[in-house]
């Protein structure tokens, strides 16, 4: 388990650690925490809120104590006939 002030600010999803569980998160840069899931509102065409055409809102945050990477989900070749 990886600690916490090396999680990606990116974007980029893993899984942090809450009590005995792994949820998939990202740091979410317009709530300033770590969340697994969030609303996104779309405006009416021509309308936007602080220049965006969206609103994210209603964030499910968390504060893992740890983090580890998602895995790697394996990529078969095409020749196979499998696509996974």
């Amino acid at each position: 388990m990886n600690p916490m002030h090396t999680a990606p600010r990116d974007g980029t999803p893993f899984w942090g650690i809450v009590g005995n569980d792994a949820i998939a998160m990202v740091w979410h840069e317009g709530f300033a925490a770590f969340v697994s899931s969030w609303h996104r509102m779309t405006m009416a065409p021509g309308l936007t809120i602080d220049g965006k055409d969206y609103r994210d809102h209603s964030p499910v945050t968390h504060e893992p104590r740890g983090w580890l990477p998602l895995p790697r989900f394996i990529r078969y070749p095409a020749e196979t006939g499998y696509d996974g």
